[in-house]
This record gives structure tokens, C-alpha cells and sequence, in this order.
């Protein structure tokens, strides 16, 4: 009985490992800057303003876990208050410690 479990736990260890490795191989891979358009079109409904940004990253690295870049962001004011922007942001950086997230139960 002692072997099975044994075997199980290294079995259940390798799969832990190959869905990391998987996930770390599909964020690098990612190209999220395809789906700009469609992110553009769902902020923009959500907020009911007029979303635009000039460039937007992913990245996911081992120390700092998966981050976001979006430079140039800029939304529209509510056209019955006024034609200019409402916000207007050169950089913006968030990110996910993936480590903090599974270890510590933090984000």
C-alpha cells in the first residue's frame, strides 16, 4: 500500500509540473497584442466610454509571475458631459505573483 501511494504522489508531482511548465510555455507564447481589438470593445462596453490604448504586453517570468503592460491608454468622457478624455494614463503595470498566489494564498 505504501509503494501505490508512492507512486502516486510522484505521479501526481509530475503532472503539477508539466501543467506549470505548460501554462509558463503558453504566457510566453501568448501574442495578447491579436486581441487588442476585442479588448478595446469589451472595456469600452463595459464602461460605456470609448477605450483606446496604443500597445499592450504580457509577460510571465519565474520571479515576478504574470504581468500586464498597457501604454497609452486613454478613455473618452461621457459624450452628454463633454468631448475630452476622461482618463488619460501613459503606463500602466499590474501583475500576479503566480508563486505569492499558490504558496501563500496571496495576491
Amino acid at each position: 500500500m505504501k509503494k501505490f501511494f508512492g507512486i502516486l504522489g510522484i505521479i501526481v508531482a509530475v503532472l503539477i509540473v508539466l501543467v506549470i511548465v505548460g501554462l509558463f510555455v503558453f504566457l510566453k507564447t501568448f501574442d495578447i497584442k491579436r486581441y487588442a481589438p476585442q479588448l478595446k470593445a469589451s472595456a469600452g462596453q463595459a464602461l460605456g466610454r470609448s477605450v483606446d490604448f496604443k500597445d499592450i504586453v504580457l509577460r510571465a517570468s519565474f520571479e515576478k509571475g504574470v504581468e500586464l503592460s498597457l501604454s497609452g491608454l486613454s478613455i473618452s468622457e461621457d459624450p452628454a458631459f463633454g468631448t475630452e478624455s476622461f482618463l488619460s494614463v501613459d503606463q500602466i503595470d499590474c501583475g500576479i505573483s503566480v508563486k505569492d498566489l499558490l504558496l501563500k494564498r496571496e495576491v
